[in-house]
């Protein structure tokens, strides 16, 4: 398909403010600096970082596919060397195991694993090498210090919380080949283009541009900035709706902002914490004093830390027991909201009877187990009122410190919970300005398609999600910390569009700040698509709650186009020791019909480069991650992002592109709230002739030949994997190629 550019010099007589939205000092280029600039790009590789502008442009002629390692027998074991996978991609010595292997030009744009045991190895062969071009374990791919893989392209398992990942293009001209040594989970993202196609390896010194982009997080992306902006402030009343943008012209819509005055957007302190501290053995007897406020209840609390056994021990107020303090076990790795140790704090209330007439008390502890502690403080009304510090010698002795037995010291580093160091009215504010936003929506028409292009809720339409306003700068939309909400897909258009606000919540909100950046749509008609969204939204214990048995449908939809990204927010009735197992599920793709999937990966969480429900914590990047982790009524509640700007998923004619809820799609407990971006044309492939291997006369009427040493082979394999694995294929041989095979087709006419 041609890619042809209309150059346009008209200059557009704005009837706003003509402005440029200047990356740090970036200084305007025109039209035609700016199509040069995005002309000497490639249309592959590490140049597509750069290349956003032209995202809306389509191709027929690239194949988007998926290896992983996800269990072929159906069952949930998708890591290679766990008991019950038996995908067979392992080799005589069930040890060292092909993943990939193509023979045609292509580039991958993704690699994840996660492994349990021994550091994997890669090798990885490309255009026919004997020996590996890159031999390396997963550290040393994550580490930075190799190359191509380098910062800002890979991350190790702190910096995608739980997943070892390279989105460095790997540009193979003639074929590629990967081996794996060890056991591990894996998914390998790749674009496949037809034999002659001709490709040049990426250089390195690129990604150098693409850091200074990542970098930038939170501003556009894009190479031409030199648009128009229309700036205003609307009004949004309760149960109404605003045009914030209309024209009947061709245009670009190159960025869109929102900012709400009633609004905080809010972040997670990840802080890690040095704390110096004591290890108190079982059956012991600790005393230490505190200063009191006795005009009413105190609130007494301690700083732990959570480990694999219950830590617990009772508490006496001069003498008198009152309560007793509990660190509760860790959960098995997974299952927390990151597999480390963590600090956590445990509050007790010291009634005021205990306290009259008292300006400090005597605190005693009686271990029932092994219990570590750092502080404790005595508050009232939230204030400090006293502290002991137990790591430190001079601190105790200041506080009459005692023990009975000897205690061991702690050095640790640690953090806490950031959901714990949000007092519960913030929570309060973040839950009414939650159900707020949610209910503002936004719908983009345009003035040629028919039905809404957007329809969403401005909460997952840019991209932080539905639980909460949490600060999450994605490469192309993105919460920003002073509240502005952005989008940076860039949005062609023929013959005009609308922008409407919708409020269906019951406040007001006025002095919405809007921005809407526009300019000239450089694009032949034909060449590219309109982007839009698809909003999906399942509500356990409604009519729209998941179903037993059948996976969610993120997109499905017909025409030709590509995917270029995911906004998903999850949450799950919390169950305990198995309170994330909503994320079990895996993502089946499957494109121009076909019922073989194109993509099938191993679990949620690795759809979004995360591994183990996310193992490290919150950690967003610029193109995916896990930008939010929270619990609201008993529930576990997670949002996830991803941007495929280099890696977007081509179709021709149609998409089916569905997500797994847990591990059998038995988690119909499970709310969803997911956006799927992506361009869409209304052109579809044509099918101008097919061969069929099983019927004698349609090889005859194609003249197919194979060479001598093939054959025809009789099959019992007549069943698809994935979603289909029940439907029976019309086939009952296949062919064996040894050497050679060729046959004709009708195609149509140049």
């Amino acid at each position: 398909m041609k890619r042809i550019l209309i150059l346009l010099t008209t200059l557009l007589i704005a009837f706003s403010m003509i402005g440029c939205k200047n990356r740090n000092n970036f200084k305007p280029i025109t039209d035609e600096e700016a199509q040069e600039k995005l002309n000497n790009l490639k249309d592959y590789g590490v140049d597509l970082y750069q290349k956003v502008d032209y995202l809306p442009l389509l191709t027929s002629t690239i194949f988007s596919e998926q290896q992983s390692s996800y269990s072929r027998n159906g069952n949930n074991v998708d890591g290679f060397g766990m008991p019950g996978n038996i995908s067979g991609e392992v080799s005589e010595n069930n040890y060292v195991r092909p993943l990939l292997e193509l023979n045609q030009p292509g580039v991958i744009y993704r690699m994840w694993f996660t492994n349990w045991s021994s550091m994997p190895r890669l090798r990885i062969y490309i255009d026919d090498e004997e020996t590996p071009t890159y031999n390396i374990t997963l550290t040393q791919m994550a580490s930075g210090e190799v190359e191509p893989f380098v910062k800002p392209l890979v991350y190790n398992q702190q910096e995608a919380s739980g997943g070892f990942v390279s989105i460095v293009p790997i540009v193979f001209k003639k074929s590629i080949k990967i081996i794996g040594t060890g056991d591990f989970y894996f998914n390998i993202n790749y674009q496949k283009y037809p034999h002659g196609t001709i490709l040049e390896t990426d250089d390195v010194s690129q990604i150098e541009l693409v850091k200074k982009i990542f970098d930038e997080a939170g501003n556009d992306p894009k190479i031409y900035q030199n648009d128009k902006t229309l700036m205003s402030a609307i009004n949004l009343e309760n149960n109404s709706s605003v045009t914030i943008y209309e024209t009947n012209e061709k245009q670009t819509i190159t960025n869109l902002s929102l900012k709400f005055d009633e609004f905080v957007t809010r972040t997670f302190d990840r802080t890690l914490i040095e704390d110096k501290g004591i290890n108190i053995g079982r059956n012991t007897t600790v005393k230490f004093k505190l200063k009191v406020n006795n005009s009413n209840d105190n609130i007494l609390r301690f700083k732990g830390v959570l480990l694999e056994n219950n830590q617990e021990a009772t508490v006496k107020i001069d003498d008198i027991q009152v309560s007793k303090i509990e660190f509760r076990a860790r959960r098995i790795n997974g299952f927390e909201w990151m597999d480390s140790n963590y600090y956590e704090d445990v509050d007790i209330v010291i009634p005021k009877n205990l306290l009259v007439g008292k300006k400090e008390v005597t605190i005693t502890l009686q271990t029932t187990s092994d219990l570590t502690l750092y502080r404790a403080w005595m508050l009232f009304n939230n204030k400090e009122e006293d502290q002991v510090m137990f790591g430190d010698g001079k601190d105790k002795e200041k506080h009459n410190y005692q023990e009975n037995k000897t205690s061991a010291p702690v050095v640790s580093t640690y953090e806490y919970d950031p959901n714990t160091r949000i007092d519960d009215l913030t929570w309060q504010d973040i839950y009414k300005d939650e159900d707020i936003i949610n209910q503002v929506w936004i719908k983009i028409t345009y003035k040629d398609q028919t039905g809404e292009a957007v329809y969403a809720p401005v909460s997952s339409f840019f991209g932080f999600g539905a639980y909460g306003m949490f600060e999450t700068l994605g490469l192309m939309v993105g919460l920003k910390a002073d509240g502005t909400m952005y989008c940076y897909y860039p949005m062609p258009f023929e013959s005009g569009i609308k922008i409407e606000l919708i409020n269906l919540s019951n406040v007001d909100l006025n002095q919405v700040k809007v921005t809407v950046g526009y300019e000239n749509n450089l694009f032949e008609k034909g060449t590219y698509g309109y982007f839009k969204t698809n909003y999906i939204s399942h509500i356990n214990k409604t009519a729209t709650s998941l179903i037993h048995n059948e996976p969610i449908t993120f997109l499905k939809i017909e025409g030709s186009g590509k995917v270029v990204g995911i906004t998903h927010s999850a949450s799950g009735s919390y169950f305990g020791l198995h309170s994330r197992f909503y994320l079990e599920g895996d993502e089946q793709i499957y494109i121009d019909g076909s019922m073989s999937h194109s993509f099938h990966g191993t679990g949620t969480e690795d759809f979004y480069n995360g591994g183990w429900y996310f193992r490290a914590g919150v950690k967003t990047t610029p193109t995916f991650g896990q930008s939010n982790h929270n619990y609201r009524d008993n529930r576990d509640r997670t949002v996830m992002i991803r941007t495929l700007i280099t890696d977007p998923i081509v179709f021709r004619s149609e998409i089916d592109f569905k997500m797994e809820h847990g591990g059998w799609n038995e988690r119909i407990d499970v709310d969803i709230h997911a956006v799927v971006y992506y361009y869409h044309s209304q052109s579809v492939l044509q099918r101008t002739d097919q061969i069929n291997f099983n019927d004698d006369d349609s090889l005859t009427n194609h003249q197919y030949e194979m060479d001598s040493k093939s054959n025809f082979v009789a099959t019992n394999t007549r069943y698809y994997e994935g979603y289909y694995h029940n439907k029976l294929t019309p086939y009952k041989k296949m062919s064996e190629i040894t050497e050679f095979s060729q046959f004709s087709v009708d195609i149509l006419a140049a």
